[in-house]
């Protein structure tokens, strides 16, 4: 029984570790979101591009090998562009 506590706790500790690359590489799309707010708004150009937005969902479907679904990469996806997009405005 000790022994699964310990594969359970090493698993979970790969996970913390896994999340906190993902909160500094959400934190680094953010910062580049911005800038690219910063550049649309000096050569006056839309922030929202849905193009753009459709792109970067099928992009990451095309890639997804699971597994989590499609459905889910939509999901988290939208989220992290809608929150990008709010730094993109400024």
């Amino acid at each position: 029984m000790h022994q699964k506590h310990e594969d359970i706790a090493n698993i979970q500790r790969q996970i913390d570790a896994i999340d906190m690359e993902i909160e500094k590489l959400l934190n680094k799309r953010g910062e580049f979101a911005a800038q690219v707010g910063d550049l649309k708004r000096q050569h006056d150009l839309p922030l929202r591009d849905p193009e753009r937005q459709k792109i970067i969902i099928e992009n990451l479907i095309t890639s997804n090998t699971g597994p989590l679904t499609d459905d889910d990469i939509k999901a988290i996806f939208h989220m992290i562009v809608k929150v990008c997009f709010e730094l993109q405005k400024g």
